[in-house]
């Protein structure tokens, strides 16, 4: 999920499918640093989910902010989301924040 200035995701993502061995040489050319050689392609779903409101779903501080790094939520966080599971949750966020 991505952060809108304002302070809501555009859109919310899961991932499609991972490529199942690194990368390297992708990573050099696409970032010019071997660093990252792992490669995922996403599913994007558009919503309007205000960034206070996911901090309090998934009980991270009020003062969290990843700066562009791509986080996952714990899984011992997931009895914690509306829904109680990612999948759930997506469905959740979906309804109430399209």
């Amino acid at each position: 999920m991505v952060p809108y200035p304002d302070g809501t995701f555009e859109y919310a993502t899961r991932v499609g499918l991972k490529y199942p061995r690194p990368l390297s040489w992708t990573s050099q050319y696409i970032w010019g640093e071997a660093r990252w050689p792992l490669l995922f392609f996403f599913e994007a779903l558009d919503l309007s989910l205000p960034w206070p409101t996911f901090l309090t779903h998934v009980g991270y501080s009020p003062n969290c902010n990843p700066g562009g790094r791509l986080n996952c939520v714990k899984a011992t966080r997931y009895g914690m989301l509306p829904g109680g599971n990612p999948e759930a949750y997506l469905r959740y966020i979906l309804q109430n924040w399209p």
